[in-house]
């Protein structure tokens, strides 16, 4: 089975508090999105990440970072598939 983070939620309420959304372009998607530049320092398997890209608008940035060498392949395909992620 998958890990599963029993804090993702609690840090997603902390960095995407919805007072600091940004305007909601498309009025049929109520979602609110965030513009700002983010930093996960421990990309591990990108669960953190991923969520962390779907609250982001297309002005939102993501830079992770992870020691662990075999992060790498997974961030890089992040990479591949989102171009406002960088590891």
């Amino acid at each position: 089975s998958g890990h599963v983070s029993v804090l993702l939620p609690t840090a997603m309420a902390f960095l995407f508090p919805q007072e600091f959304a940004s305007k909601v372009a498309d009025p049929a998607d109520l979602t609110p999105t965030f513009d700002g530049t983010y930093v996960d320092c421990t990309f591990g398997r990108g669960g953190f990440s991923r969520d962390i890209l779907s609250r982001l608008s297309s002005k939102g940035r993501l830079i992770a970072f992870d020691m662990d060498p075999t992060a790498a392949p997974l961030a890089h395909q992040l990479e591949k598939e989102d171009s406002r992620f960088s590891f």
